[in-house]
């Protein structure tokens, strides 16, 4: 019941940010043919004319999932610092939030190439963060269970 009364909570700021972002940060009037925006007297065309600039509700995304995963490495070196099962289970349960929510997204850009605006990098740290986190969670459940043992 406590570990449902977590996860509500982290799940609800995921659908809060995924339906904010969406709206906010929406990219959707831009030009088709950026290449005709260029001044037709140059001959070199821009190559970084083609990529999105600026924060995407994609990026966004995985920048809440980064938060998660940063939220887990907190809790886990709280935990470390002062070893308690709660603590070492909410590191572990955000850092597990973000490495689902961080899978799902990869899986739903699988074909987007990086600088595209659709956040694989930023969804690919938080990755990261999140297993950084569950070792931490980890390691502080184990050290626990063998101090009572």
């Amino acid at each position: 019941m406590k570990v449902i009364l977590r996860v509500i909570p982290a799940c609800l700021f995921m659908v809060f940010i995924v339906g904010s972002t969406v709206k906010v940060f929406s990219q959707t009037n831009q030009p088709e043919d950026k290449m005709n925006l260029t001044n037709d007297s140059s001959k070199t065309a821009h190559k970084a004319a083609n990529y999105v600039k600026g924060l995407t509700a994609p990026r966004a995304i995985a920048l809440a999932e980064g938060l998660l995963g940063l939220m887990s490495i907190i809790s886990g070196w709280r935990a470390k610092k002062r070893p308690t099962k709660k603590s070492a289970k909410t590191a572990i349960l955000f850092g597990l939030l973000a490495i689902i929510f961080g899978i799902v997204h990869l899986a739903i850009t699988s074909g987007a190439v990086f600088g595209s605006g659709s956040g694989k990098a930023g969804s690919i740290f938080a990755l990261l963060l999140g297993l950084i986190g569950v070792m931490l969670g980890g390691r502080i459940l184990r050290l626990l269970q063998n101090e009572r043992l």
